[in-house]
């Protein structure tokens, strides 16, 4: 809501608490038909607590943090503004109600009062367009926005339409899926415990043969004591030690074959980070080369017929 906007009928700052309870009856009935509990999905309730009545705008100032907005009457015939638990602003109710653009450019001085994303979508439906087209992300808050329009201006809500088309940054993309980084997972965890098979010929000597039959024997001593003492959890402790140093003994012997699992492992899953980026479909629109746009505009109009 700009101080040079259009002044509105019933102003939230002149009657935040209507405005509040229009709001959050809206988000109830939203999350009762979606079965979502709480007071905080898909947005958080408006707050009213020690006479302040938040409403969906932004406090800001160049020199601080932005702060939610939130509107008290402390004496008859005024309207103060707070930054969050500050207060910043007075304001005549009699000016804000003859002319809100005016009075509001005259108070806010340094401060600047912007609607919060569903707030800013209402007021564009309402002041700026015929018809507002959302993407698939926010239709559905819209759903929210009818019943404030309703219930807080008392009017039947302008329409909004959902249109939805992939277009893709052109970056590059590794032929990677996430199939293979829990496969190469399952390896280097195999390779922990089972180091043995993955041990090139031409490096098993002696050593490594006599320690691989060790653990074949621990195994199976093990085993043994799995089916005939299976209550001796000492015996079977110190069996599952035999084979645990057999397996890092063996390891020892070939310490690279951790490394390229550990190396795998990163780049893959750096590959696969790199392809959610570069397949994402919230860019913002100037990103996109002028050619790309362009075809997906004619594409579209080859679809929908040339009144689009």
């Amino acid at each position: 809501m700009s101080p040079t906007g259009p002044r509105l009928p019933g102003t939230p700052l002149l009657n935040a608490e209507r405005f509040a309870t229009a709001y959050n009856q809206a988000l109830a009935e939203y999350r009762t038909r979606r079965g979502i509990r709480g007071r905080h999905h898909p947005i958080p309730d408006l707050l009213t607590e020690d006479g302040r009545v938040e409403l969906p705008f932004w406090m800001i100032r160049p020199d601080r943090p932005r702060h939610r907005l939130a509107v008290s009457q402390p004496a008859r015939g005024e309207v103060r503004l707070w930054s969050g638990d500050a207060p910043a602003v007075a304001l005549s109710s009699a000016a804000l109600r003859d002319n809100p653009a005016a009075a509001l450019s005259e108070a806010l001085g340094v401060w600047q009062v912007r609607p919060r994303a569903l707030a800013q979508t209402m007021f564009a439906r309402l002041f700026a367009c015929d018809l507002f087209i959302h993407g698939i992300g926010g239709a559905k808050y819209d759903q929210i926005t009818d019943e404030i329009i309703r219930g807080f201006f008392g009017i039947e809500p302008p329409g909004y339409v959902c249109v939805s088309a992939t277009l893709r940054l052109p970056l590059m993309r590794f032929d990677v899926r996430e199939s293979q980084l829990t496969a190469q997972r399952r390896k280097a965890r195999d390779l922990r415990y089972n180091p043995q098979r993955y041990l090139p010929v031409e490096r098993i000597d002696a050593t490594l043969r006599d320690l691989i039959a060790e653990r074949a024997a621990a195994i199976e001593a093990s085993e043994q004591l799995r089916r005939q003492r299976p209550k001796d959890r000492t015996a079977r402790r110190k069996a599952f030690e035999r084979i645990h140093r057999a397996n890092a003994e063996i390891l020892q012997a070939a310490p690279d074959l951790r490394e390229q699992a550990r190396r795998q492992i990163d780049q893959l899953t750096a590959r696969l980070a790199h392809n959610r980026i570069a397949e994402s479909r919230e860019w913002f629109f100037a990103l996109y080369p002028k050619a790309n746009l362009a075809h997906l505009r004619d594409m579209l109009r080859s679809e929908l017929g040339p009144a689009t």
